[in-house]
């Protein structure tokens, strides 16, 4: 019988390029979000306002995550996809009729959190039921390597439309439009789906789960510990992706250059590496990737304005976190049953979303009130903290 990777190299490759393609233009429409300061800052704004936005796409980023295991098993990961984007393209169509802050940006980041954290979260649980055990990392790398990939393109382009003298509202068209493009190609995959015969991309039969007894479960197992540790990585990460820019102009820095680097490394590593990683044990590398993005927010801390040390702490940065992320994320799969995956993804998910969209509302607060220092420093505390924590996970996963 053939095995579940088999399968795929036998099934056309044109399907995966297609997954592959749509997360690409959904993330990148979600990296014109970096530019938000800039937008706020147009209307008159300033970073506690960023922060209530992004917190207001938590609001409704909780509520999504907690349902999509739920939406997946019952609709499929690609329908959930699509419908993501479609409400992301909602959002963007928002932000680009915004000409002051008022009820029509606020309503924008609620759909916005709806809408990426669908799109986000289906994505890994599409791969995960595609792919065998052994290969997860490699898979979640490439898919993630991806994500990344569009998340800092999208400021990059933002910023070419801009100094070509795009007025803040109008360059949001471009990502309504990749939003709804990547919206389009998923419906025709679920299309797809009913008409051929590619049900081995849909797992076991779906099960009817009570979340109560699996939440309880949940804390009572191994699988707590990637849902801290990646949340804990959220907020760094979240902090650096959203306010780069504060960052960059309080040391008159170009942001773009953040971006860059950060894409290049994340990408290498995730493409270089993931292979290999995939036959290593994905806890005991973690402690040591989140000293590396320590050491790249230090350097960003002592830095008083060198472009080179700009682009040097991105690229630490970027590679510790870009081996983090789907290390924790492959960590949580794997020590959770096959029947539960798409729920402890789900959770998983909901952790980093709260770190992604809750944290920004703190973040803020203290730019405003003190300033970009004082941040990193706090940030950099969180890294060492969340270090610890997988040291200690480690020694009790050994020892007890």
């Amino acid at each position: 019988m053939n095995t579940v990777s088999e399968k795929i190299t036998q099934k056309p490759r044109i399907l995966f390029f297609f997954i592959y393609l749509a997360c690409l233009l959904g993330s990148t429409a979600y990296g014109f979000i970096y530019l938000l300061p800039i937008v706020v800052a147009h209307l008159g704004g300033n970073s506690i306002q960023v922060g209530i936005i992004l917190g207001a796409a938590g609001l409704t980023t909780v509520i999504c995550v907690s349902l999509t295991g739920y939406f997946t098993n019952h609709w499929g990961a690609e329908n959930v996809c699509a419908i993501g984007g479609l409400i992301c393209s909602l959002s963007f169509l928002l932000f680009c009729c915004s000409h002051q802050i008022n009820y029509f940006i606020y309503i924008a980041g609620l759909l916005l959190g709806c809408g990426w954290s669908l799109f986000y979260a289906a994505l890994p649980m599409l791969v995960v039921r595609t792919v065998n055990k052994e290969e997860r990392i490699k898979y979640l790398s490439y898919l993630s390597a991806l994500v990344v990939v569009g998340l800092s393109i999208g400021p990059i382009i933002g910023k070419a439309l801009l100094l070509q003298n795009f007025s803040v509202n109008i360059i949001f068209y471009w990502p309504f439009i990749m939003s709804l493009l990547s919206s389009v190609i998923f419906f025709t995959l679920w299309c797809f789906h009913n008409s051929k015969d590619i049900s081995h991309l849909h797992g076991p039969e779906k099960n009817k789960i009570n979340n109560g007894i699996l939440t309880i479960n949940l804390l009572r197992s191994e699988a707590k510990y990637p849902l801290i540790i990646g949340f804990l990585g959220a907020c760094i990460f979240s902090a650096m992706m959203n306010f780069q820019t504060f960052y960059a102009n309080s040391r008159s820095l170009d942001f773009s250059v953040y971006y860059t680097y950060y894409m290049m490394s994340v990408v290498m590593c995730r493409f270089v590496f993931g292979g290999v990683l995939s036959k290593k044990s994905p806890l005991m590398l973690l402690p040591y990737l989140v000293f590396l993005i320590a050491i790249g927010l230090i350097i960003m801390l002592y830095n008083s304005g060198n472009e080179l040390l700009y682009g040097i702490s991105a690229i630490v940065i970027g590679v510790g976190y870009g081996l983090f992320y789907p290390l924790v994320e492959t960590y949580a799969v794997n020590v959770t049953a096959a029947a539960y995956h798409n729920q402890i993804l789900a959770y998983f998910n909901l952790f980093y979303f709260i770190g992604i969209y809750a944290f920004p509302i703190f973040c803020g607060f203290i730019i405003n009130c003190y300033n970009f220092s004082y941040l990193l420093s706090f940030l950099i505390v969180i890294t060492l903290v969340n270090m610890l924590f997988c040291f200690a996970v480690n020694i009790r996963m050994k020892y007890f």
